[in-house]
């Protein structure tokens, strides 16, 4: 290698040659290469012919290797800052280390404070900072086919907020945000220190959001940066109210209404409500998306994400569920949910989301007018071939109060639906109310407190269920609520006759589907 400093062949060769004698156990033969100027040879191999293919993988082989060479090529890095060239490859470099032990000697030698180092002399160069960035997520998290356990994790992570990374690295997707490669991944690299890091970036949150909507509106987005996204917005502190106040903040701007929509929706939607509710109350964040609604009512990302997100925190049955439907029907989530349907009929993805938050939100509010059905039945119809929109539309005509109860359409459509999706226990319980609202001619019922007595204390003429679907269907809500359920098996003891239905109530009953 000495001889022939030129040849990038023979270099690369050497550099295997090295890899191959130093793999073993032998802590002599491994000195022995250093004395020889091992670590000397591969530097120049590195610095020289670092850009022939594989030549940064078998340098990082070596690296495994010879954990003295490891540590001799971090302090380099730390003490030649200027060196651009150097510390763009010894990046690129060290992000190919595979053995978690090597990362956390990268770690304790320093490897973190060369690329924050690095990152902060050469702002203005968009390698270095893309390179430094592929280092540090590298060193925090591990390669992307194998992470780094997470002990290691835990420390490596810890150097590097300790260094400034995150500064470093927010600093580096703000001033290169249109080099998508250089935003790509300093979003990725925030995350694998967040992944592990979330209480400690509780006061940069309002900067790693910044840097995040960036990401998401970028060319270069895929599924590591959703992934990210959602893990930050879910837990950093503070960063779901730097969310809101961005959308506060730029009411007419479509491209960040349009993604903090989506952001809220996919968070909100992976049943991890909680941490965020008790994090902010979600009040603003209900009006946050009311008013991005009513903002961009011709903009369709917009209005089905944001329909989406309200969907999604308004779902569930408890008092907490119900008291955030209360919120959204009081900051006019109802009515911009009802316009959007009107306004893009032609859309199935904007019925499909406004139709499933209609459903939740009418579960606290009296919802039902005669144009409103009209317009759902319709809708219903265009898109009978979507099978998402067809699902919620159904559902939101079953919400609607007393005026679904005499058209003739409404008990086809809400059989349909049940049929179709048998396993689904949302829609099996608000299309059962539905049906058994038609049948027994009532207003629907809202909530699922309260219905037994209301419906056992007003209407007693069991009898007149002769429809065997409406039949079948009152019986699948019946196994929800045990009281209106007993309450019928005494009715039907004066029944004699109806002996089929008798025995298909015993069944029920031995069940145990529909006791507490």
């Amino acid at each position: 290698m000495q001889n022939h400093p030129e040849d990038a062949e023979k270099q690369l060769f050497g550099v295997i040659s090295f890899a191959a004698v130093c793999s073993g156990a032998d802590l002599e033969c491994k000195g022995r290469a250093m004395d020889a100027g091992a670590f000397e040879a591969l530097l120049h191999a590195l610095r020289y012919h670092g850009h022939v293919p594989s030549m940064q993988e078998w340098i990082a082989r070596c690296f495994e290797s010879l954990p003295e060479a490891l540590w001799s090529f971090i302090q380099t890095l730390k003490r030649d800052p200027q060196d651009v060239e150097l510390q763009i490859l010894g990046g690129m470099c060290l992000a190919r280390l595979h053995k978690p032990e090597c990362h956390e000697a990268a770690a304790d030698a320093g490897v973190c404070e060369a690329f924050v180092q690095a990152m902060r002399l050469h702002a203005d160069d968009n390698e270095v900072q893309n390179a430094a960035a592929i280092g540090l997520r590298a060193n925090c998290l591990g390669p992307t086919s194998e992470p780094l356990p997470p002990k290691v994790a835990n420390k490596t992570t810890k150097l590097a907020l300790g260094h400034g990374a995150v500064d470093a690295l927010v600093e580096a997707a703000q001033m290169h945000s249109e080099d998508f490669d250089v935003l790509y991944n300093c979003t990725l690299a925030l995350g694998s220190i967040v992944r592990f890091r979330a209480q400690e970036c509780r006061k940069h949150a309002g900067e790693i959001v910044q840097v995040m909507l960036r990401a998401l509106k970028s060319p270069r987005q895929d599924f590591r940066v959703t992934f990210v996204a959602k893990m930050c917005l879910k837990d950093v502190p503070g960063a779901l109210c730097s969310l809101v106040e961005t959308m506060n903040s730029a009411p007419a701007d479509v491209d960040v209404q349009h993604w903090s929509s989506w952001w809220l929706a996919e968070v909100f939607s992976a049943d991890i409500t909680g941490p965020l509710i008790v994090d902010y109350p979600t009040t603003c964040v209900l009006h946050a998306l009311v008013c991005a609604m009513r903002n961009h009512p011709t903009r369709t990302h917009v209005q089905t994400h944001a329909a989406a997100a309200l969907g999604a925190i308004c779902a569930g049955w408890d008092s907490d569920a119900l008291e955030r439907q209360r919120n959204a029907v009081d900051a006019g989530a109802l009515q911009v949910v009802v316009q959007a349907m009107r306004s893009h009929s032609y859309d199935a993805k904007v019925q499909a989301a406004s139709a499933r938050c209609f459903t939740r939100i009418s579960i606290a509010h009296a919802a039902g007018t005669a144009d409103v059905l009209q317009m759902m039945l319709h809708t219903y119809h265009a898109h009978h071939r979507d099978a998402e929109a067809r699902k919620w539309i159904a559902l939101g005509v079953a919400m609607l109060q007393g005026v679904a109860v005499a058209h003739p359409e409404v008990s086809h459509i809400l059989c349909q639906v049940i049929q179709d999706y048998p396993r689904d226990a949302e829609v099996q319980y608000i299309a059962s109310l539905g049906m058994a609202n038609v049948a027994f001619g009532l207003p629907p019922a809202v909530g699922v407190r309260g219905v037994s007595p209301w419906l056992a204390k007003r209407h007693e003429k069991t009898n007149q269920l002769e429809d065997q679907a409406s039949k079948r269907i009152v019986r699948k809500a019946l196994m929800i609520d045990a009281s209106y359920c007993n309450w019928l098996c005494k009715r039907f003891q004066r029944l004699r006759p109806h002996v089929s239905r008798w025995n298909d109530l015993q069944k029920m009953k031995q069940s145990k589907r529909c006791w507490d």
